[in-house]
């Protein structure tokens, strides 16, 4: 359930971004980052959670998260991510790890 939310609110809080005045992303674009981001994200959770816990956890993948919204425009050559949209839009896909972090995996391993 929590790749499928992830797979679901990170093209959609991301292609929100882009009615800022800061961002332009074509569709494809946000699709792809997304789905890189939630494959690093699912990938890197069973060994960064168990190490750092959920804040720190959530704090790495948020600076990512920002870095690669801020990047992609420059490595893809399509459309613009200003530092500050990457920073709020990183902030809430960041919020959003930690909430689901704390719904699907802490509290599944407390009911074990």
């Amino acid at each position: 359930m929590n790749f499928i939310l992830k797979m679901i609110l990170f093209p959609l809080i991301i292609y929100l971004a882009t009615f800022s005045s800061g961002a332009s992303l074509p569709l494809l674009v946000i699709l792809g980052l997304a789905v890189i981001l939630v494959l690093i994200g699912i990938t890197a959770e069973p060994i960064f959670l168990p190490m750092f816990g959920n804040l720190i956890s959530s704090l790495m993948g948020t600076a990512f998260i920002i870095f690669s919204l801020w990047v992609t425009p420059k490595l893809t050559g399509a459309g613009f991510f200003s530092l500050e949209t990457a920073i709020i839009t990183g902030l809430v896909l960041g919020m959003v790890e930690f909430t689901l972090h704390h719904i699907f995996i802490l509290n599944d391993k407390e009911e074990r």
